[in-house]
């Protein structure tokens, strides 16, 4: 089960919202305790793809991964309070 904040990359690739497979992502909502998940994915710019914050993913979707230091997530600035 992933936690809050935790940063993971996408298995398959979804084009339908275009996320390519090993995109990474933050958690940014958890669905009924872990059902599924909220994910802010990013392109190869660290650019975040808005499409992909709509979409659930269940969590044989994601691999957990270290933190990536690169990415500008506005849900990571909310939550850092800055």
């Amino acid at each position: 089960m992933f936690k809050l904040y935790d940063t993971v990359n996408l298995k398959k690739s979804r084009p339908d919202i275009g996320v390519k497979e090993n995109s990474p992502g933050i958690i940014v909502d958890i669905i009924e305790n872990g059902k599924a998940y909220t994910v802010e994915f990013f392109d190869e710019h660290n650019e975040s793809i808005e499409e992909s914050i709509y979409e659930y993913f269940d969590a044989a979707d994601l691999v957990p991964v270290e933190f990536y230091s690169g990415l500008k997530s506005a849900s990571l600035e909310l939550a850092s309070g800055k």
